[in-house]
């Protein structure tokens, strides 16, 4: 990973995510707008859970989606299905619902798609 001008950042790491064998784990989240092929990841450091998702889905929505979309009603997620958006956790459908009302608005969610990341239409 490059920042500015400074020299390549190298780490070791595993080929498994065995907690044993390692000082902590890294869970990534991403976040792609499939409107303008961008990108946004969060590596956290504790667990992948939805509150983990919203966050990441309103930080992303607070620095750069209100300004690119500011007429914007709904937000459709095109999610894997997996994890965090596992459609069988109700947890999951809660926190949306509280985003969306944070937000003052619509968000529709599909878990069915087969997306690897969590793609965002707006």
């Amino acid at each position: 990973m490059r920042r500015g001008n400074a020299e390549p950042m190298t780490a070791r790491a595993a080929p498994h995510d065995f907690l044993s064998s390692s000082g902590g784990q890294i869970v990534p989240h991403g976040i792609y707008d499939v409107c303008d092929n961008t990108g946004y990841l969060t590596l956290g450091i504790s667990k992948d859970t939805s509150a983990f998702v919203c966050d990441n889905l309103l930080a992303w929505w607070q620095e750069r989606l209100q300004y690119k979309y500011p007429d914007a009603e709904t937000i459709l997620l095109l999610c894997d299905g997996g994890g965090a958006n596992a459609s069988a956790h109700y947890i999951v459908k809660e926190d949306l619902s509280k985003l969306a009302k944070s937000l003052n608005m619509n968000i529709l969610s599909d878990r069915r798609c087969g997306c690897s990341l969590p793609a965002l239409l707006l």
